[in-house]
């Protein structure tokens, strides 16, 4: 059981009480909070985040694809009830996906800003 997260504070009902995640989506913000939190920023588990604040916009889309990969594989390798599924570069930043015993899901996990007129890369990997 964990409590619902929105940009950095608890999600609450119409009665102003904490909503609480149970299941899937528990699990899914867990894995949202693996890779968006920078790995090493949290003292108290410096092995806690990611490493995709490192990934680059720009440049070879192998490999943007293997780093993108690897962050993930290593963000997530804690999660023993999730299976990663995929992993697709995005304009925006990283499509996730994951399977678990509540089914798949996939998680968008935003590094950059939209450009102009721009197309998404949409290369899976996994």
């Amino acid at each position: 059981m964990d409590t619902a997260l929105a940009d950095g504070d608890f999600v609450c009902n119409t009665l102003g009480m904490p909503l609480v995640l149970e299941g899937k989506e528990e699990l899914l913000q867990q894995v949202r909070i693996r890779l968006q939190a920078r790995r090493g920023g949290f003292p108290y588990d410096p092995s806690l985040g990611s490493r995709l604040f490192r990934l680059e916009k720009q440049g070879d889309p192998a490999q943007r694809q293997r780093e993108a990969l690897e962050y993930v594989q290593e963000a997530l390798s804690p999660m023993h009830q999730i299976d990663l599924q995929h992993v697709a570069l995005t304009e925006t930043g990283v499509q996730v996906g994951v399977s678990t015993d509540f089914g798949e899901s996939a998680v968008e996990i935003p590094l950059w800003e939209p450009e102009e007129g721009g197309d998404a890369d949409g290369d899976a990997i996994v």
